[in-house]
Order: C-alpha cells, then sequence, then structure tokens
C-alpha cells in the first residue's frame, strides 16, 4: 500500500464490478438493530486505540483511531484530518524511516468486516469519488491492531467500474519472497470477492463523529514491534 491521499486514480483498465449494480448497498449501521454479543475485552465507541500497517515485520504506518463500532461481523475506525501520524519516506519493500506528521487526506472510516482479508476505507466523498479497498489481515494487540499489508488494493467507482492497485508492488513482494504465491494468490481472490459481492455504498459515508471527539493522539511506545 503506497501512501497516498484518499482519492480515485484515472485508469483506463477499469473494469465494472461483476454483475452488480453499483447502487447495490453492503452492510449499514441502523438504529435499533440487534446488536451481536460482545466478546470480552472489545473496545467500546469513544476508545481511542494504535492502528499499525506493518510490512516484512517493520511498521509501515502508525497512528492513533478512535472506535466507533467493534462488533464480531464489524469493526470501525475512525482517523480525522490533522492526527499524529506515524508515515514513511522511502520505499516499500527497501529502506524507509519514519517522521510523525499531521495526517492530510480528508477524515476517513475504516472498516474492517469480521475475519474477511480486506478493509473499507469510507470518507464523505466516496459516493462521488468511490472506495478503497486495502487488503490485508488483522491482529488485535493490548493496544490496538496491527495490519498485516498484502500488497494488493483495488480501488471501487460509484458507476460499477474497479480497477487493481499496487500490482507493482505486489510483483515486487513475490520477486524478494516478501510473500509467498500462495498469499499473492488469496489477496487477489478476496479483492475478486468484494467485487463480487460490491458493499458499496457502505452506508456509512454520511456518518459524523460526536463534537466532542479530539483527534486521537500517536501513542508512546507506538514504534516497539
Amino acid at each position: 500500500m503506497k501512501p497516498r491521499p484518499f482519492a480515485p486514480r484515472a485508469s483506463a483498465s477499469s473494469q465494472r464490478g461483476r454483475g452488480r449494480r453499483a447502487t447495490k448497498t453492503g452492510g449499514r449501521h441502523r438504529t435499533g438493530r440487534r446488536r451481536s454479543c460482545r466478546r470480552a475485552g472489545m473496545w467500546s465507541s469513544g476508545e481511542q486505540i494504535l492502528v499499525r500497517r506493518i510490512v516484512g515485520g517493520r511498521i509501515w504506518f502508525a497512528h492513533g483511531a478512535t472506535v466507533v463500532q467493534d462488533e464480531p461481523e464489524l469493526v470501525v475506525f475512525w482517523l480525522p484530518q490533522g492526527a499524529a501520524i506515524a508515515a514513511p519516506e522511502g520505499e516499500i519493500l527497501h529502506q524507509w524511516t519514519l517522521s510523525v506528521r499531521p495526517y492530510e487526506p480528508a477524515s476517513v472510516l475504516m472498516l474492517s468486516p469480521g475475519d474477511r482479508a480486506h478493509a473499507l476505507l469510507a470518507d464523505e466523498h466516496s459516493l462521488e469519488r468511490g472506495w478503497y479497498v486495502n487488503l490485508e489481515t488483522r491482529t488485535r494487540t493490548p493496544r490496538g491492531i496491527d495490519i498485516d499489508d498484502h500488497y494488493l488494493d483495488l480501488w471501487a467507482y460509484p458507476d460499477g467500474r474497479w480497477e487493481w492497485l499496487d500490482e507493482d508492488e505486489l510483483a515486487e513482494a513475490l520477486e524478494v519472497g516478501a510473500i509467498t504465491p500462495e498469499g499473492a494468490e488469496a489477496a487477489r481472490a478476496e479483492g475478486e470477492r468484494v467485487v463480487a459481492e460490491w458493499p458499496f455504498p457502505t452506508g456509512w459515508e454520511d456518518w459524523r463523529p460526536p463534537p466532542e471527539w479530539e483527534p486521537p493522539p500517536l501513542p508512546e511506545g507506538w514504534d516497539v514491534v
């Protein structure tokens, strides 16, 4: 996953969602919806956690996030514009350093569905621009979530088109052994499942944080893996 603003990229190779209409909606948050039984150790809405993306055993991104929802079927957390983020300077799979600076793109919700190997990124512009699908697996830690990035991602457009992202990173990861052929195949299959399901719009595009929520800090010790 390259560091990039949450925005689409033009591409002549964009494809159409497989037999799905772009108007189909995925899981929505509904007032009064029956809630699943909560597991011990789950977070409360408004709780601040540490989120890190790990590449090859090293931190690629780290930032605080505020929990919006923590349910077995969907975890949602919020990264607001202006929050402190440790972001990379350099190239993935090579050498990079991390510097702490304000998060500049639009505030974003990260939707992590159950034990699926992807997350959906939605913001206030998604209905016009689209959604970033990050292919990943997640591990809960005592402080938050560590994300194992699978290099390949995709962009889903509001009109039903979609395109792969970062295929060059996946190819290089395969070449240097950072991901196995089986892992790469599994990541691509997960992306194809998302396209087939077409869970867009997510139902979270109009969500706004409570006015008292402040940007979460980058906790001390964020750089200890």
